[in-house]
């Protein structure tokens, strides 16, 4: 619980920029420096820094696409509001309200496929004593999930 709320106070604070609009934020900048590549996958900016927070926690995913696509103006709502009663309804209005079904479908396998979470990448280092092999299994996770999501994504297009 103490990772996703961090992690989601983070991206709430990245995302509101100088003068509250998100246009100004740093975030934003990045986002839409990253996003002709990220798109190819079919995920949008957002999305895709979703799915790098997802990596730290898989629960991280909701605060994070609640902070960008949720309806709260203030940090409680951003960071709590889509893991309250009913989250695979607030996640899921969030999808078909912002994604086509295509970016919907690439997002959830690439979240589906992703590294579990940082602390099993690190109970591997652990097991394996070996920082190689962990850095080549995190990669190697990272990789296959985007894909995963690349393949999805247009064939789905091509459904859809």
């Amino acid at each position: 619980m103490r990772v996703i709320s961090l992690v989601s106070i983070v991206f709430f604070v990245l995302t509101y920029g100088f003068g509250g609009s998100q246009e100004t934020s740093i975030l934003y900048k990045i986002g839409i420096l990253i996003e002709p590549v990220t798109e190819f996958f079919g995920l949008k900016w957002q999305a895709f820094l979703a799915f790098c927070a997802s990596a730290i926690s898989k629960e991280s995913l909701l605060g994070v696409l609640n902070t960008f696509y949720g309806s709260g103006g203030n940090i409680v709502s951003s960071t709590f509001g889509a893991k309250t009663v009913g989250s695979s309804l607030a996640i899921s209005s969030i999808l078909a309200t912002h994604f086509t079904k295509a970016q919907g479908l690439a997002i959830i396998y690439a979240i589906s496929f992703n590294m579990p979470c940082v602390s099993a990448l690190a109970a591997t280092a652990r097991e394996t004593h070996s920082v190689k092999w962990t850095a080549k299994i995190g990669i190697f996770y990272t990789i296959f999930s985007l894909k995963i999501a690349c393949i999805i994504y247009h064939i789905a297009l091509l459904l859809f």
